[in-house]
């Protein structure tokens, strides 16, 4: 059985930390299942696992360490080559030789009672007996502190499944640098302690209502950040920090809402007409409120009228010249999302409040 949280999917490790992290981005990729920017560390992560899942698996069957590197694309070689550096270091560890071989990699692990799952990337006999969680990192090496955490979740839930097979040593292999890696025994009290904070950021996860932004120069890094409402904010605090480390950010944000309008649909911003009019001021409205359309095609002054709501409320309407072709899109039976991009407003310099809205015509 495989049980689903209350949103729907099952929580992850990476879910878990994304909302650690910054609880929007969490809502943007999880709950509104934006489309992710595909950056190069990710593509690059992605790719050298499914290599290594290849080579492994040809390491066991054919029970001989080696790589046709021609196979592979040139950019990763180096890792594929550091990979095996490390295979020839742990065969040497092995008496019984046959046990080397006997791996179970890439394992998809779930846990009903907390509606987790994960993927283990490799889980072998260890050579003095028990076995080793192992997972790969393509990424710079950190303190080992940084990977208790997956590694305590995806034990305890291993050890539920295979109680015959307890993991018994923790292993991070580097393959961005040469023979780098650390190997020790399973800290119980780690693990214990680790899995009790996972459960609680769970519990956190299905109480909370709002999911604030927690602005860091993460944000630079952000793989939903092309649709962030707070984007120009981040841009504006942290920008000198993307072009010190040399990341194009201008580049990420326009692939990701290429993307986002092939999959999710065409995007249009616009600002809602005749707020003035309305109690508008009186409302508790916010960033990222969902409002709502309505036709009124028997509006005296114009008949592509569409009325912006929010709840029962009535805002104001959408521009006319903007309104023209939405109202012949809506009629024919397409429609729109719309969200409060931001507030504008408000303020002693300008008190009426006005409202910018971002507009998702569905594909």
């Amino acid at each position: 059985m495989n049980k689903k949280n209350k949103f729907g999917f099952n929580y992850s490790y990476s879910s878990v930390s994304t909302f650690n992290q910054c609880p929007m981005r969490f809502k943007l990729q999880y709950l509104d299942r934006e489309p992710i920017v595909q950056t190069e560390p990710l593509i690059k992560g992605n790719a050298v696992h499914d290599m290594v899942e290849e080579l492994m698996t040809d390491i066991s069957k054919n029970k001989k360490i080696t790589i046709d590197l021609d196979k592979y694309e040139k950019k990763y070689q180096l890792e594929l080559i550091h990979f095996l550096e490390l295979e020839t270091l742990r065969n040497d560890k092995f008496k019984n030789k046959a046990e080397y071989f006997d791996n179970v990699l890439e394992e998809k692990v779930f846990d009903d009672s907390i509606t987790t799952v994960g993927k283990i990337d490799r889980v072998y006999k260890y050579w003095d007996g028990g076995y080793v969680l192992l997972d790969y990192k393509t990424g710079k090496v950190r303190d080992r502190n940084t990977y208790y955490p997956q590694l305590s979740l995806y034990t305890i839930i291993h050890n539920k499944l295979h109680p015959d097979k307890l993991i018994t040593h923790w292993e991070i292999d580097w393959l961005t640098e040469s023979k780098k890696y650390f190997i020790e025994p399973v800290n119980k009290i780690i693990m214990d302690e680790e899995y009790t904070k996972f459960i609680e950021s769970i519990a956190t996860i299905e109480k909370t209502t709002e999911f604030k932004c927690k602005m860091t120069p993460l944000c630079m890094w952000c793989s939903v950040l092309h649709v962030c409402p707070y984007q120009k904010l981040a841009l504006e605090k942290f920008k000198y920090i993307a072009d010190r480390k040399g990341l194009d950010v201008i580049h990420n944000i326009r692939v990701g809402v290429k993307n986002r309008n092939k999959i999710k649909g065409e995007v249009i911003y616009s600002k809602v007409m005749g707020t003035t009019f309305t109690d508008m001021a009186k409302l508790d409205i916010k960033d990222n409120d969902v409002l709502v359309l309505n036709r009124e095609p028997t509006n005296e002054y114009d008949p592509n009228a569409i009325r912006v709501s929010w709840g029962v409320y009535k805002i104001g309407y959408i521009k006319k010249e903007l309104a023209k072709d939405m109202a012949k899109a809506m009629d024919k039976g397409i429609y729109y999302n719309c969200f409060v991009h931001n507030i504008t407003g408000g303020t002693i310099d300008k008190e009426n409040k006005g409202i910018n809205i971002r507009l998702v015509k569905k594909a």
